[in-house]
């Protein structure tokens, strides 16, 4: 029996049926940049929005799913993909999945942050 206060978490997709999803909402156009994700991405120097489209429509991505977690206020978990920009640095970037297609949450590059 579910508690009135008890939160149900969907069912976190593996990495086939996460890899589907991104590649389904890059080819229909329905993913867009939370505010976050936005201002992250404007501030990485050697990242901006179209490396960031071709990593996740790549194929040498992969997906960090230990990093995975979900966050109560979202319809569905943050999944965590690597990838690298055209200058061989290391990128994560963090989507989820919403009633108004795949978010992209933010944008890390590791290897800028591993220089600071």
């Amino acid at each position: 029996m579910v508690k009135k206060n008890e939160i149900i978490k969907p069912k976190k997709k593996t990495s086939v049926e996460l890899f589907l999803e991104i590649d389904n909402s890059l080819k229909s156009g329905n993913y867009y940049f939370t505010d976050h994700g936005d201002r992250r991405s404007k501030t990485r120097k050697t990242v901006n929005d179209i490396e960031i489209i071709k990593i996740l429509s790549g194929s040498d991505k992969w997906h960090e799913a230990v990093k995975d977690k979900y966050e109560k206020n979202r319809d569905d978990w943050n999944y965590h993909i690597r990838g690298k920009n055209t200058d061989g640095d290391q990128i994560r970037i963090v989507v989820s999945f919403d009633e108004d297609g795949m978010p992209i949450i933010t944008v890390v590059n590791l290897d800028e942050e591993e220089n600071e």
